[in-house]
């Protein structure tokens, strides 16, 4: 049994230091990172085609410019490429900047989430309400309309009461 101050003995590992957990962690996020350019870069190929299809052969002032930014953007794009390769701090402190901006994004959305749902509640409750007074001005024009049709009736019926020889 390995405890915390002792040596490995024959056929045990060494526990992995707390350096060489960073390191794989760093590898791990980097090469995530290193997708996710990728993954950019394809998607700025696809657009930039989109454009020369677009642009065809009638525009190709603005076909220059978009290949112009697109060249300066791979450009860009490689220089953090090589970084996240080769400086894990740059690593680090992307990572806590991100933390950092989420830290700051999620009680905002949380605080939005909030205000939606009482105003979601407050529409509900209106809408329960104008409900309500919709149902009675229908059994309210429910009831006039059947007095107006009874009406003539029983005017009739009242005249042929009191007046029994005509």
């Amino acid at each position: 049994m390995v405890g915390p101050s002792s040596q490995p003995q024959d056929g045990e590992c060494a526990p992995p230091t707390k350096e060489f957990l960073a390191s794989v962690m760093d590898e791990a996020v980097g090469s995530e990172l290193l997708g996710v350019i990728r993954e950019v870069k394809a998607e700025l190929k696809g657009v930039l085609a989109e454009l020369r299809m677009a642009a065809g052969q009638q525009d190709t002032e603005l076909l220059t410019q978009a290949r112009d930014f697109f060249d300066k953007f791979c450009l860009r794009l490689r220089s953090p490429e090589e970084a996240i390769r080769n400086n894990a701090e740059e690593l680090r402190r992307y990572r806590e900047s991100e933390l950092a901006r989420l830290h700051t994004e999620v009680p905002e959305l949380q605080a939005e989430l909030a205000r939606a749902k009482d105003s979601a509640a407050d529409c509900a409750a209106a809408a329960k309400v104008l409900d309500q007074r919709l149902s009675e001005q229908a059994r309210q024009h429910q009831r006039l309309s059947k007095e107006q049709d009874n009406a003539p009736r029983a005017c009739f019926s009242q005249v042929s009461q009191t007046d029994p020889g005509q």
